[in-house]
């Protein structure tokens, strides 16, 4: 199932994220960056997020549950970039549980949500290097239109930006 996350999800979306940063980005970007990923302040930030206390996040929150476990979850909203209407700004999924149909499940749900409230397409960004969530994208429907570049830890990586018309 499919729901908005709450405050009590916080500590369980924190445990994908440090958990997939550190196991799909390894080799990818720095080991000292990803060393000090921890769940207390990921869990800290989720919290402030949730309770819309972060003024810089506007993102809609939603986690996928199945036997009251938070098995993914997902940030989505309004694109930062004008060029596109919509943007998933963050899609997790434990790492034990990729190939399951929960990403799939997320993505879909998120294209639907957007249409809905009259966007006419999204766009994710994706690591370049990252080829195994590039080819998922693309098998969803993305197509890889865009690129640009960004500095995680002093090391600047390049990103590309998949999109779907909605």
């Amino acid at each position: 199932m499919i729901r908005p996350a709450d405050i009590s999800d916080a500590k369980a979306i924190a445990h994908i994220r440090v958990d997939g940063w550190k196991t799909t980005y390894k080799g990818m970007m720095p080991d000292s960056f990803l060393s000090k990923l921890n769940y207390e302040e990921e869990e800290d930030r989720d919290k402030k997020r949730l309770l819309g206390n972060d003024n810089n996040f506007t993102s809609k929150i939603v986690v996928y549950e199945e036997n009251n476990e938070i098995l993914g979850f997902a940030f989505y909203g309004n694109a930062i970039d004008s060029s596109y209407d919509g943007e998933i700004l963050a899609l997790y999924v434990k790492p034990d549980m990729k190939r399951h149909g929960i990403g799939n499940k997320l993505v879909n749900y998120i294209k639907q949500e957007l249409k809905n409230n009259g966007k006419t397409n999204m766009i994710i960004w994706c690591l370049k290097e990252n080829i195994n969530s590039i080819k998922f994208y693309e098998k969803m429907g993305g197509k890889p239109l865009d690129t640009r570049n960004i500095n995680i830890a002093g090391t600047n990586l390049t990103e590309v930006g998949l999109v779907y018309e909605l």
